[in-house]
Parts: structure tokens; sequence; C-alpha cells
């Protein structure tokens, strides 16, 4: 933390769709190349480990146990950093798949955060393979066949021991737009840097959508003492899904918002 700040690094590298050990070495060199200019926090899209338009390979156990060992790799590739990692991933708890955003520190998984408002409209079919968060945290395990690291998954927040003043909470695309979206919980929780994990399509019109939304959340009640928000979507990928991603950045604080077009590969 420089003078009260601290750098955050929204990241849209390109996606490998069901390769999820290439995601994540491009992934830990995208997170190396941040934390050396000097981010502290570092954020990629929804799903970024395996594609968000896996589709039925999401029901696939060889994909699933590939994702489980590249996140694993992953936190262990970025432990020596000076940086929390924020990635998408699916999770298996409990006899069931959640859309999950890993928070990454240390060589370790701190804790996921699995996405509350599952999409079913449109283009949109992530019932087919994903089931809504509860609202009830519990714990959660990945393994890669040697050991098993064990975490919380659910509505928690990360503190820093460093800086006490900085703790994160996630959230994922769809939860922006509900209602009564998970920051608001975690927000009362404590957490003052919400990420917003995306896989937003193109469509005309959604950018604006979407950061009138959020700073609408922004000068809510409930969002008063969040201090920024970040948000990270994949680029462009080739898909068979005829799905295209909108490939942006976007990072929002109490004053401001900025929007950045840069590509980090």
């Amino acid at each position: 933390m420089k003078d009260g700040f601290i750098k955050i690094s929204a990241v849209t590298p390109e996606v490998i769709v069901a390769d999820p050990a290439a995601n994540a070495e491009r992934t830990a060199k995208a997170a190396e190349d941040a934390a050396a200019e000097g981010a502290a926090l570092v954020v990629f899209p929804e799903l970024g480990i395996t594609g968000y338009t896996a589709g039925d390979l999401f029901l696939q156990e060889e994909l699933l146990e590939a994702s489980d060992k590249a996140v694993l790799a992953l936190a262990e590739l970025t432990g020596g950093l000076n940086a929390a990692i924020v990635v998408g991933a699916p999770l298996r708890c409990g006899g069931k798949l959640y859309n999950c955003a890993f928070v990454l520190n240390g060589g370790r998984v701190v804790a996921a955060y699995p996405k509350s408002n599952i999409p079913a409209y449109g283009e949109f079919y992530e019932t087919r393979y994903f089931t809504p968060f509860d609202g009830v945290t519990r714990e959660a395990t990945l393994s890669n066949g040697k050991t098993v690291a064990r975490f919380p998954m659910g509505y928690v927040v990360c503190r820093c021991a460093r800086v006490r003043e900085f703790s994160l909470a996630c959230e994922i695309c769809e939860d922006l737009w509900a209602p009564s979206s998970p920051a608001q919980k975690l927000a009362a929780g404590g957490a003052n840097v919400i990420l917003n994990l995306s896989a937003s399509d193109e469509v005309i019109g959604k950018i604006i959508a979407a950061h009138s939304l959020r700073r609408s959340r922004e000068s809510s009640n409930a969002s008063m003492s969040i201090a920024a928000r970040a948000a990270a979507n994949p680029p462009r990928t080739r898909s068979t899904a005829g799905v295209r991603s909108s490939p942006r950045a976007v990072g929002y604080s109490k004053k401001a918002a900025r929007f950045s077009t840069e590509r980090k590969r």
C-alpha cells in the first residue's frame, strides 16, 4: 500500500477452451507481469481456467479434475508473488458443481466464492451445469491426487494480514445485476474491495448498462463501505457456442470510473 492506496490489475488473457493447464500457465505469467508492475491484487475473468464456453464438457470428470489440478498448480506458481490472485474455475462440493472465484495467495487457496445468480435466458444456460449458491458457507476441497487443499466456500471476507485496511471479496458476473447482490452482504461483513469476475458477451448497449449499474451500486447505502470495485472480462475467444465475449477490464472507485482497453496476454 502506498499513500493509502493499493494497485489492482484486472487482466484479460487469451483463454483456450477446455485446456486448464495451458490457461493456468498463461494466468501465472500475466500475474507475474502485473505483480512486477506493483499490483497487490490481480483479478482474472469468470471460468478463465476452463473457458466459459466449455459447454457440456463441464459435465465431464476429465475437465473438472484438470481444472482442480490447474488451480492448485497456479497457487503454487504464484505463491512467491507479493499479490493476491483471483481466478475463475468450476468447483465440486457436496455432490454439486459451482461456478467459483478462487482467491490465491502465499501458495495456497484462501477462499472460494460461488456464483449466486445463475442465468438461464437467451444465450446463457448455466443452470444445465452449475448450482446457485444457497448462502451457506461450507468447507470445500481441491485435490491434485497427491495433496488436498481445504478452504471456505461462501460469503467470506479475505483480510490482508499486513495491511489491515485492505479486505476483499468476490461476486461473479450475473450477481451484479441481481436486486440483492452478494456484494451488499459482503460489504456489510467488512469487505472494502469487491471483485467481479465476468464472462459477459458482446451486446450493443450492454457496456453502457453495466457501467450505469455499477455506478448506481456505488451510490447506494448498502455499498457505502466499498472503496473500490474491479471487473475482468475474457478476450474474444474461439468457441463453438457462437458467443463472442467482450474483452474489457474496468475499475471503479467512489469518485471515478476508469476503463482500460489494454490487453495482457
